[in-house]
């Protein structure tokens, strides 16, 4: 877990080029299904989601990719957990996964996830890092995260090119 940063939580930068190299899984898709769950020790609430892939770019993917994101809610009881990636049923996303050993989350928290938005008639990726305040390990600052925007087809193709060097 990253430290809290009054309200925001600090982690480190990740590139798109970081980001596409060192996930073990990205894909394209829809949210299908959201359900959040006890962890195994009964320690944190974990919600599990279900993506039917449209397109995969990195990893094993199948039809529908499960993955989890820390917090949630079961019965009466709320976790929160500030900079994890926040979306809805039916949204469209590119996610970014890393597989640690309660299966797939989100790397480098928000900064693994974009949403796919319409813009002039055109499928954009959509990033933004929300309650995340990012460390640079080079200049040793922290800084908050600004908005980028691409075309979907760029930034695929931009992530292949990264995965391929």
């Amino acid at each position: 877990m990253a430290p809290s940063f009054g309200n925001a939580t600090l982690v480190e930068s990740l590139s798109l080029e970081e980001l596409s190299v060192a996930a073990d899984m990205i894909a394209i898709g829809r949210v299908v299904d959201m359900r959040a769950e006890w962890s195994e020790e009964y320690l944190r609430i974990e919600t599990l989601c279900v993506l039917e892939l449209e397109q995969c770019i990195k990893g094993d993917c199948k039809e529908k990719i499960e993955f989890k994101k820390r917090g949630g809610s079961v019965g009466s009881l709320h976790q929160v957990v500030i900079g994890e990636p926040q979306f809805d049923l039916g949204d469209e996303l590119v996610v970014f996964l890393e597989k640690l050993e309660r299966g797939y989350f989100f790397l480098g928290l928000t900064q693994g996830k974009y949403r796919i938005e319409w813009q002039n008639a055109k499928r954009m990726a959509v990033g933004d890092a929300g309650d995340l305040q990012l460390y640079d390990r080079r200049t040793k600052r922290s800084f908050e995260h600004e908005a980028s925007v691409l075309p979907l087809e760029d930034f695929v193709d931009l992530i292949q090119a990264y995965i391929q060097r």
